[in-house]
């Protein structure tokens, strides 16, 4: 092997371990005690969940004045409902956590207790079009940092939904949404 050649691979090696280590998996960076995790999980549903339901008036009266079609002009009757359902993962929120979450714009109940009118999610009370707001997925990047999914969903279909992916910071003592990292139409 010439020096060349020596160099040559030595510059290719450099150059290509960065990218190899960078695309291993990412190791989890969330609480090692399982207790401590679920605690600050819960604490970043919460979080996630005030910043999107008192915002998501703002990106709803956006998203209608831009769109064409016309089941997206029902929104409004979602941005006015009284009543919202959660649900974390997939699961029913616990009654604690909905307590917690009390003093939110609308009233917040389980997943499970929706119906349905006419194709859109409704209170089976009033029924009136009430919102499905879903926060799934926390991926930890660091300690303090992690993004997490929020689907908003106005009928039991998939293609009625829209993801938002958040990232969420510890800051001063409390978990915040520091930005929109991206979003998917369904």
């Amino acid at each position: 092997m010439t020096p060349h050649s020596r160099l040559t691979a030595f510059v290719l090696l450099a150059l290509a371990l960065p990218v190899c280590l960078y695309s291993l998996p990412a190791r989890d960076q969330a609480p090692a005690d399982p207790a401590v995790r679920a605690a600050q999980e819960a604490n970043i549903q919460e979080s996630v969940l005030r910043y999107f339901i008192v915002n998501w008036q703002k990106s709803s009266e956006q998203i209608q004045s831009k769109s064409k079609d016309p089941h997206v002009h029902r929104i409004p009757n979602f941005v006015k409902s009284q009543t919202c359902f959660i649900s974390l993962n997939g699961e029913d929120p616990s009654d604690d956590f909905l307590r917690k979450i009390g003093d939110l714009p609308c009233l917040a109940k389980k997943a499970s207790q929706m119906g349905e009118v006419n194709w859109y999610i409704s209170d089976p009370v009033t029924r009136e079009p009430a919102p499905l707001f879903t926060v799934r997925n926390i991926r930890w990047i660091k300690p303090a940092v992690c993004r997490v999914d929020v689907v908003f969903q106005i009928c039991r279909e998939n293609y009625c939904e829209a993801e938002q992916v958040y990232q969420v910071e510890h800051v001063r003592s409390q978990w915040k949404v520091t930005r929109l990292v991206g979003y998917v139409l369904h």
